[in-house]
């Protein structure tokens, strides 16, 4: 279901830095949305594409964006659909930037001399990482930066903002000079940086007065469309948004430490974290939120809820609660105070245990241990070592690895839970220019053949069956493709999301955005599993295919029994 490339709640654009020869990267897998509604999903692909375009003709870019993320989840290769979201994308950002305060504040700052050379920087660093370098050139990132101008005139939180006097026959005139520029032949980043200076200082004449803000938000649409049109997953990150990235990149938010999902257009918990001002409250799974502040939650968005969940630590957030296990849906009042909130990503637990009759008429318990990895950030690693020692303690004698609805996150966590479980063999091939860690490019194995028992416990080499679905996405598909193709476990559920590339965020930090640091979130390497096929567009197939939850873990249960009937079988005397 979360499929679409937005904003979540939690912010899941989880990373690592490392030294790539173009500055400190954050390491990126992961998903950004929110999924269709039910109702939509339930749709067939005629009726979807209808009210997709009746979201675009209102400008409801988000929900635009998910209908066609439905679509295109059925039709993976349709190429005019995925051009359809790219599109909404584009435009939904352009909404998101100026509405991020700090990015207009950031706007006011910078002079538009500044801004043409951090167009500059821009377009030679997505030339240097961008993984296709045929869509990187000055003339293809050029073109680019006129259809985002382009379509931000169309936007009225854009012309409101910064041409409020413009008539409608002088963008009609406009609009036809950004044709012709179209035609404008581009060798080099100095041409682009010329020509972009040019169409500033004539959208300045549009309005009286003419003041240096309005060619500095022209050059940044410059800036963003050479982000935002190479691929859904690359796009720029605002400096509203880069801050909450990088509190999210260690798991640690000032809020009050739940995740949210809307569930037929009804604000829904999906998540209380343990040690969390909710779970300090009573906040449970699956409880409603009415309002937050006396705002009414009906109409938010997921990003704009936990927009206002979040604030200064130490203050209050009110909330209008119907309980899920409420009878009569009479309203919780709640006050919660917020606080650091540090994000767990594994969750863990003891399931009912297999008991079965042995061939000498004897009777055998074998414990089953419970892993749920929501995302990789940079604790999971030692989170998943965490839960396999406390399961072991408890008997554990087969496990259960829940990746559902994992949207991925820190691409070198997921490698490393990957060695934890794989003596040896290939995790990922990573194809890519911009990386010069050889453990995070070219052929990535697992090699610990050579690992002592404490390196590599009992725990770690048990049966193990992996549980995935369309929501399993990036780095999670990496540990779920690389656990398949090596047999050490089998997969049941559903097909998974199929993102096969890995993404970084460059920050934009000096000398421009000091202050503010902004950035980039772009695609550096494409991926292919062990078998080396590529997982965009594909994914991971399960062993076992089930779209039923009862079913997929009763399915599960039944691959671990053969396991388990096997390993007895193989320990025995002839």
């Amino acid at each position: 279901m979360m499929r679409c490339p937005l904003a979540t709640t939690t912010l899941r654009s989880l990373g690592q830095r490392i030294g790539v020869g173009v500055g400190s990267l954050v390491l990126l897998l992961g998903l950004l949305i929110r999924p269709a509604s039910v109702a939509a999903q339930a749709l067939n692909n005629e009726e979807l594409l209808k009210q997709a375009a009746a979201c675009e003709k209102r400008h409801d870019w988000r929900e635009a964006c998910c209908l066609y993320d439905e679509l295109l989840h059925r039709r993976r290769d349709d190429a005019r659909l995925r051009q359809a979201y790219q599109r909404c994308l584009r435009c939904y950002r352009i909404v998101q930037r100026h509405q991020d305060k700090l990015y207009r504040t950031a706007l006011e700052r910078l002079t538009p001399a500044q801004a043409l050379d951090l167009y500059v920087h821009v377009l030679e660093t997505v030339d240097r990482v961008y993984t296709d370098r045929q869509k990187s050139s000055p003339a293809a990132l050029f073109a680019q930066g006129l259809e985002e101008l382009r379509l931000a005139f169309e936007e009225p939180i854009f012309t409101h903002e910064y041409f409020p006097t413009v008539t409608q026959e002088q963008l009609r005139s406009f609009r036809k000079k950004l044709d012709e520029w179209q035609q404008r032949k581009i060798a080099n980043r100095s041409e682009a940086r010329e020509q972009v200076g040019v169409i500033g200082r004539t959208a300045q004449q549009l309005c009286s007065g003419g003041q240096p803000i309005r060619l500095t938000v022209i050059v940044l649409e410059f800036l963003c469309g050479a982000c935002n049109a190479l691929d859904e997953f690359t796009f720029f990150l605002t400096p509203g948004h880069y801050r909450e990235v990088q509190a999210a990149l260690r798991g640690r938010l000032v809020s009050i430490g739940v995740d949210l999902e809307v569930i037929d257009e009804q604000l829904v918990i999906r998540r209380v974290y343990p040690s969390s001002p909710a779970k300090d409250a009573g906040l449970k799974l699956y409880d409603r939120i009415v309002r937050i502040d006396g705002q009414s939650t009906r109409e938010l968005t997921v990003e704009r809820a936990a927009e206002l969940l979040r604030g200064k630590a130490g203050t209050f957030v009110r909330l209008e609660i119907i309980p899920f296990d409420s009878v009569d849906l009479e309203i919780k009042f709640v006050a919660i105070k917020r606080a650091p909130v540090v994000a767990p990503s594994v969750e863990y637990g003891m399931d009912e245990p297999f008991e079965f009759e042995l061939d000498n008429g004897m009777k055998a318990v074998f414990p089953v241990g419970r892993l749920t990895i929501h995302y990789f950030q940079e604790s999971t690693l030692q989170e998943v070592k965490d839960a396999l020692a406390t399961l072991q303690l408890a008997g554990m004698k087969v496990l259960i690895l829940d990746l559902r609805r994992n949207p991925g996150g820190l691409f070198r966590s997921a490698i490393e839970v990957a060695e934890l479980f794989l003596p040896e063999g290939i995790i990922v091939i990573s194809q890519t220019h911009a990386i010069k860690d050889r453990k995070l490019s070219g052929i990535i194995r697992a090699d610990r053949r050579d690992a002592g028992p404490s390196e590599h416990p009992e725990a770690l080499l048990m049966p193990m069956v992996v549980l995935i679905d369309g929501e399993t996405a990036s780095a999670a598909e990496v540990l779920a493709g690389a656990l398949k193709d090596n047999g050490r476990a089998r997969l049941v559920g559903q097909p998974t999301f199929g993102k096969g590339t890995l993404q970084c965020v460059l920050p934009l930090d000096k000398p421009y955005f000091e202050r503010m640091p902004a950035g980039i979130r772009i695609t550096v390497a494409k991926l292919l599993s062990p078998h080396w096929q590529p997982y965009s567009g594909k994914g991971v197939e399960p062993h076992f295919r089930s779209f039923d939850s009862n079913d997929i873990l009763l399915e599960a249960r039944q691959f671990l029994l053969q396991e388990l009937r096997r390993s007895l079988q193989a320990m025995s005397p002839d």
